[in-house]
């Protein structure tokens, strides 16, 4: 674990923007920027591009990569992937100017933690149907404490009957779903 967590660490600082030598000093900038403008990755990763690649001697076309990147913040930017963007889960980094986008992401990011709990709610009441059958079968052997069991069992069935109400409520229709363009 010790040695983990720091590749870990390392890996998030350096992120997307890692470079070989051999990329660094074959890259096309334009390719590059118009690739990260349409993953909407901050405008900041050209940083990391230059840090890395002077550590090998090659230079980064900042012009060349801001003009695609640019570009490529434009098809980034459609309102209609803002909803895309959130309903997978995706980060978000400001990169666009648009209300819209920006609005329709947060639908789409609701939607997307919406079914994170409808996930954890149906895994919970997995492992509580598996310890209540833990707990039949234990309360049938007679050297067990069977007033501990029951009100384990108890608390279990109420949990599980709050999680299927919460999990009904998140099934009804929701009629006000609307994407800006």
């Amino acid at each position: 674990m010790r040695l983990i967590l720091p590749l870990i660490l390392l890996a998030l600082l350096t992120g997307c923007s890692s470079m070989s030598k051999d990329d660094c000093l074959t890259a096309n900038w334009s390719n590059i920027g118009l690739e990260d403008g349409q993953q909407g990755k901050p405008a900041d990763t050209i940083h990391g591009y230059i840090k890395q690649c002077q550590e090998y001697g090659a230079g980064v076309n900042q012009a060349q990569w801001q003009k695609e990147y640019d570009y490529g913040l434009t098809f980034f930017c459609d309102p209609a992937n803002g909803y895309r963007v959130g309903k997978a889960g995706e980060e978000y980094h400001g990169v666009c100017e648009s209300d819209a986008f920006y609005k329709n992401y947060q639908r789409g990011l609701a939607e997307y933690r919406l079914e994170q709990r409808k996930q954890e709610i149906q895994e919970r009441i997995s492992v509580i149907d598996t310890r209540l059958a833990q707990i039949r079968d234990q309360l049938n052997d007679s050297t067990t404490d069977h007033n501990a069991l029951r009100d384990e069992r108890a608390n279990l069935q109420q949990e599980r009957d709050r999680l299927n109400r919460e999990l009904d409520d998140m099934l009804l229709p929701k009629y006000n779903i609307h994407i800006n363009l």
